[in-house]
C-alpha cells in the first residue's frame, strides 16, 4: 500500500479547513482541489520549520518542489492555481453544517474515489502518491462546479487531464521518500477537522 506524500497530506488538511470553514458535512472534491490549488501559497506564507512543516531543509525543499510540480501542469495551460482556489471556493454554495471542537471531518464517497485514482495513477514502483497524482485523479471526473470553473477560463477538462498525465509521466517512478508507510491511501477513513491553522 502507497503511502500519502507530505503535500497531499498537507492539502488534505487545508481541504478540511475549507470544508469546515464552509459548512460543507464532508470533504468534497471541490474542497480537496481547492486544497491541492492552495498549498504553495499556503507553503509560502509560513516560516520555516513552522506548522506542519518539516524540520530539515531537504523535507522542506522536497515539499516546496511537490507543491510546483503539482502546479506546473495548471500554469502551462494558462490557468492559476491562486485563481482557480477562490473560482472555486466562490462556486461552491455555503453549507450550513455546524461542527463541534474535535469533530472529525469525513471525506465525501466522490472525494475517496478521488484518491483511489490518484493511487491508480501511480507508476508500479513509485513509494507514495503525490499531488500530482491527486490533481489527475481529481480532474478525471471532476463534477459539475469543476468542469464548469476550469472551463469557464477556456480550457477543456480533458485537455488538462491530459496535461497532467504528461507530467505524471515526468515525474518517474519515486516521487519522494516513503515516510509514512502506515498512512495508506485506504487506511486513512477521516482527517481531523479541527487541526492547528
Amino acid at each position: 500500500m502507497p503511502a500519502l506524500s507530505q503535500g497531499v497530506l498537507l492539502a488534505w488538511r487545508l481541504a478540511a479547513e475549507e470544508a469546515t470553514r464552509t459548512g460543507q458535512r464532508c470533504i468534497e472534491r471541490e474542497s480537496l482541489f481547492i486544497g491541492l490549488c492552495y498549498l504553495d501559497t499556503w507553503l509560502r506564507s509560513r516560516p520555516s520549520g513552522g506548522d506542519s512543516l518539516p524540520e530539515d531543509e531537504q523535507g522542506l525543499q522536497a515539499l516546496h518542489a511537490e507543491a510546483a510540480a503539482m502546479a506546473e501542469p495548471l500554469w502551462a495551460m494558462g490557468l492559476s492555481p491562486t485563481r482557480l482556489c477562490h473560482a472555486v471556493h466562490t462556486a461552491l454554495a455555503r453549507g450550513h453544517y455546524k461542527y463541534i471542537k474535535g469533530a472529525k471531518i469525513h471525506r465525501s464517497a466522490a472525494c475517496k474515489a478521488a484518491f483511489q485514482r490518484a493511487e491508480a495513477l501511480m507508476a508500479p514502483s513509485a513509494s507514495e502518491v503525490h499531488c500530482l497524482h491527486l490533481l489527475g485523479g481529481i480532474v478525471e471526473a471532476p463534477g459539475t462546479i469543476l468542469t464548469r470553473v476550469i472551463e469557464a477560463y477556456g480550457v477543456q477538462v480533458h485537455t488538462l487531464h491530459s496535461k497532467i498525465i504528461a507530467a505524471i509521466g515526468k515525474l518517474g517512478s519515486h516521487s519522494g521518500p516513503a515516510k509514512r508507510q502506515g498512512l495508506g491511501v485506504s487506511h486513512i477513513i477521516y482527517m481531523g477537522a479541527n487541526l492547528p491553522s
